[in-house]
C-alpha cells in the first residue's frame, strides 16, 4: 500500500512547510501560556491585605459569607463580597447582599413600640390582651413593658419550635397552651417569643404590618438597601426564626 505521507527530503517544499507549521504552533502555544501567566498574575495582584485578612478570618471562624465596605472620608475605598450569602442556593456574597440580622432587629421593634407610645396608641403598662384579645387568661398580667424587658414569663421560644417561615400570630398562638415560666415581673428571662408578641402589637396598634411601620418611621435617611422582613430583598436563607445560643 502506498504511503499517504510523502517522504521527508532535505530542501523539499513539503519539509519547509512542515517546519513553518511547527514553528507557528510553537509560537501559539507559547503565546497562550504567556497570556495565562499574565492573567494569573493580574488576578493575584488584585488581592490585597484586606482580602487576605478577611479570607483568613472567614476560614478561622467558619464564616460562610461577608459583604465588606471600607470607607475613607465618607467615600467607599473598597467594596467586595466574599464567600456566599446563601449556602442553600448558593448565592455569592456581593457588596449589595442583604442579610438577616437576627436579634439585632429587636432594637427596631422596641423603638417602634416607644414611637407608638408617644403617639398614644400603645401603653407600656397595658396588658397584652388589650391588643391580642384571644390570648389566654394567664397572659392578662403580662404588660408591654414586661415584653420589652424580657420579664414577661413567656418562654424563650414557642413550644415545638421549628426552623420554618411562620407568621408572628401563628407563632404566638402556638404558645397559648404552655404555662408561664414565672410570674410576670418577678424574673428576667430572654424571650424571642415576647418580641414576636411585640411585633404583632405594632401591627395591630398601627393598623399596618409592622415591617411597613418600621420602614416608614425608622428607616435611615437615604438608605435604599434597608429591608424589614422582606424575603424578596434577603439574600440569605428565607425568613426563619433561628434560636440564639442559650
Amino acid at each position: 500500500m502506498r504511503s499517504m505521507t510523502p517522504p521527508a527530503m532535505p530542501g523539499s517544499t513539503w519539509e519547509a512547510k512542515l517546519t513553518q507549521n511547527w514553528r507557528n504552533r510553537s509560537w501559539i502555544t507559547c503565546s497562550l501560556a504567556l497570556n495565562l501567566m499574565v492573567l494569573g498574575a493580574v488576578k493575584v495582584a488584585r488581592a490585597d491585605n484586606v482580602d487576605d485578612y478577611v479570607t483568613a478570618q472567614m476560614a478561622r471562624q467558619h464564616i460562610p459569607g461577608v459583604s465588606l465596605a471600607v470607607l475613607k472620608d465618607g467615600k467607599p475605598m473598597k467594596m467586595r463580597g466574599y464567600g456566599f450569602a446563601n449556602l442553600e442556593l448558593p448565592t455569592p456574597a456581593t457588596p449589595e447582599s442583604v442579610y438577616q440580622i437576627g436579634s439585632a432587629s429587636k432594637q427596631f421593634i422596641a423603638a417602634a413600640i416607644l414611637l407608638l407610645n408617644a403617639e398614644g396608641k400603645v401603653g407600656l403598662d397595658d396588658s397584652v390582651r388589650k391588643y391580642i384579645s384571644d390570648a389566654p387568661e394567664t397572659w392578662q398580667p403580662i404588660t408591654v413593658r414586661h415584653l420589652l424587658t424580657h420579664t414577661s414569663g413567656l418562654e424563650r421560644e414557642t413550644p415545638g419550635f421549628q426552623l420554618k417561615a411562620q407568621s408572628d400570630v401563628d407563632t404566638i398562638r402556638a404558645s397559648y397552651p404552655a404555662p408561664l415560666a414565672f410570674t410576670p415581673g418577678t424574673k428576667w428571662q430572654y424571650s424571642n417569643l415576647g418580641y414576636s408578641v411585640l411585633a404583632e402589637i405594632i401591627s395591630r396598634a398601627a393598623r399596618v404590618p409592622w415591617p411597613q411601620y418600621v420602614q416608614a418611621h425608622l428607616r435611615a435617611a437615604g438608605n435604599e438597601l434597608d429591608a424589614y422582613d422582606d424575603e424578596r430583598r434577603i439574600d440569605s436563607a428565607p425568613c426563619q426564626r433561628v434560636p440564639m445560643d442559650r
